[in-house]
């Protein structure tokens, strides 16, 4: 799955609100949103305003990325499955 059908797919955003652990300034971590939740389990929840409306450039989530690997994997396999019927 390309960049670009990830972002077809799912919004790559970020939390908006405090940092991520209350008192660092280290940086954002951008997930594959579909609705409310990040494809990993992620939520906005206490202190966080929600998912930003801006779009990031790049996935950083390792959670997100794994489960995108993952469903890579799955859709190379039914496709080879299809190909030898």
């Amino acid at each position: 799955m390309s960049d670009k059908e990830v972002k077809m797919l799912y919004k790559v955003t970020h939390l908006s609100g405090r940092c991520r652990t209350g008192n660092d300034m280290v940086g954002q971590i951008t997930h594959a949103v579909s609705g409310w939740i990040a494809i990993c389990g992620k939520k906005p929840k206490g202190k966080s305003l929600g998912w930003s409306m801006w779009s990031d450039h790049e996935l950083t989530c390792p959670k997100c990325l794994s489960k995108i690997k993952e469903l890579e994997a799955k859709e190379m396999q039914t496709q080879k499955g299809n190909q030898t019927k």
